[in-house]
């Protein structure tokens, strides 16, 4: 028995380091590290004032000396006076911590890994070893896992203390002790600061809880309830106090889309979306991982464990609860195409930790039968198969990743070699290269926002005559160095015909040009 113990403790011990190896890919292979997307640069750019300035609000100075919106991080949230803040306050400061200390490359791949640690964990208490062992493996090596596993993006360690506090549910279930219910309560604030959805957790173990209390096992008291909602809800008042003097009522919980009233109406308008959502991203990602959990559930409910039979039906519905609140975007901008580093997958993290947990308990109940040995050699060939097609999968994404980042953090230590400390960038969507370092002026013309009304979430309106080169005059004569990026055609062509201007490159690969004057 002891013997075992140590060989599955060595397992999860060489199946973490071989995941941190992995989720540490994208940042120990780039050069110098930039954003990747518009999320990514925002947790970036108000981490690093957190860690500098020790201020959770961006000033906007251009904004203010100029009476206009296009100097600020895109999608960030104004809270007047030319103030802005970021959204998931909570990852902005894990973030800041960790660039105080050097280790930022390593924090979410960190996280990543403390999470497949906690499923673990999780699993084990519920099932067993083997089950813990296989669940871990199918969630760590989950593609979508893998990738945002290496991006600055909230939703790993989101997800990872989500999963610290239904482990720690669990335990307080289990052994009746208040120290377990009070912690599930801190992960669950905390996972809701680095995510505010995470708000769905808080809500099924509450749910949870009362079904346990009035169920049949009655482990539960009410103290034990008031402990729990007690941490989290006195703190989330003293916190949205605090938020209280900045009007920051927008960073307040929400459900990104409209309220959870809205999302219910949008279900039943919208179920082709929905249906579309599930087929993509939870039938079909990948297909034998979903068939695989439809038999575990059978299988768990043909067991007569009742504890595992509670947490399944408790699995189900959180699984329903996360796909309700992001299935509706499954037509909006951005989201129709099905990719392992789509947002729509990053959404549903929590969906496949569920169901690698209950694919993880049917194939250990199936390997245990003596009489289906063929059967089991076929699934684990499909396994196999699965899993290395699902390997190069994350790979080939990992590698475009590394490729484009690389090519990206050349550029901005280019640009920043070559321009002045003061220097304005103006960019379409380059913003997300410059903007740790240099100001930098983002927008999109009206035209580009009629075509798509949705980016009009990222961007400030412009037209290209009668804002932005009035603009560009007034700084310029203001003594303000002005460029611009080739990729902002419309603007780059504008002022390269206008005869008022001449354009100088400042990159090898004329990517970024430096305005002047002609007088």
């Amino acid at each position: 028995m002891k013997l075992k113990e140590n060989l599955s403790t060595l397992a999860i011990i060489l199946l973490l380091a071989l995941l941190f190896n992995y989720y540490t890919y994208v940042n120990s292979e780039v050069s110098y590290r930039v954003a990747d997307s518009p999320d990514e640069n925002l947790a970036l750019v108000f981490s690093k004032l957190i860690a500098e300035d020790s201020s959770l609000v961006w000033h906007s100075e251009m904004n203010e000396k100029y009476n206009v919106s296009y100097f600020k991080p895109r999608n960030s949230i104004d809270i007047g006076g030319n103030n802005y803040i970021g959204p998931y306050v909570g990852f902005q400061m894990l973030l800041a911590t960790a660039r105080l200390y050097g280790f930022l490359d390593y924090i979410v791949p960190l996280a990543g890994c403390i999470g497949v640690l906690f499923l673990y964990l999780l699993v084990r208490n519920i099932f067993d070893e083997k089950t813990a062992i296989i669940a871990a493996l199918f969630w760590g090596l989950n593609p979508s896992y893998v990738f945002f596993s290496n991006t600055y993006y909230s939703n790993i360690p989101a997800v990872t203390f989500s999963i610290i506090a239904l482990y720690c549910f669990h335990k307080g279930i289990q052994t009746g002790k208040n120290a377990y219910i009070g912690c599930a309560g801190l992960f669950c604030l905390y996972a809701v600061f680095t995510r505010t959805s995470e708000i769905v957790i808080f809500g099924s173990i509450l749910i949870g809880l009362l079904a346990v209390r009035w169920g049949s096992t009655k482990k539960i008291q009410l103290k034990e309830m008031l402990i729990f909602m007690g941490i989290f809800l006195v703190l989330r008042i003293l916190w949205t106090a605090s938020n209280s003097s900045l009007n920051a009522q927008t960073v307040d919980i929400n459900t990104g889309g409209g309220g959870i009233g809205y999302q219910f109406e949008y279900l039943i308008n919208n179920i082709g979306i929905y249906a579309n959502s599930f087929m993509d991203y939870i039938v079909g990602y990948p297909p034998l991982l979903f068939v695989l959990a439809c038999f575990g559930v059978i299988y768990i409910y043909s067991s007569k464990d009742k504890m595992q039979q509670f947490f399944t039906l408790f699995f189900i519905g959180l699984f329903l609860l996360f796909f309700g609140l992001y299935g509706f975007r499954g037509e909006t901008w951005g989201f129709e195409n099905v990719s392992i580093d789509s947002s729509m997958a990053r959404y549903f993290l929590i969906n496949y930790a569920i169901m690698s947990i209950f694919a993880a308990a049917f194939l250990t109940s199936f390997f245990k039968r003596q009489d289906h040995s063929r059967i089991v050699a076929l699934c684990l060939l499909l396994i196999v198969l699965t899993s290395t097609t699902t390997i190069f999968e994350s790979d080939n994404n990992l590698i475009r990743a590394k490729e484009r980042l690389n090519s990206w953090g050349s550029l901005n230590r280019e640009t920043v070699n070559t321009t002045p400390e003061n220097a304005v960038i103006f960019t379409r969507a380059f913003d997300k290269v410059f903007m740790l370092e240099r100001q930098v002026a983002v927008y999109r013309t009206e035209e580009e926002l009629r075509a798509q009304p949705d980016m009009a979430y990222w961007y400030t309106p412009a037209n290209i005559e009668k804002d932005l080169v009035p603009l560009i005059d007034k700084m310029l004569s203001d003594g303000v160095p002005v460029y611009v990026t080739q990729e902002a055609t419309e603007l780059f062509q504008h002022l390269e015909k206008n005869d008022r201007y001449k354009l100088i490159a400042v990159t090898k690969n004329n990517m970024i040009w430096k305005v002047e004057k002609i007088s």
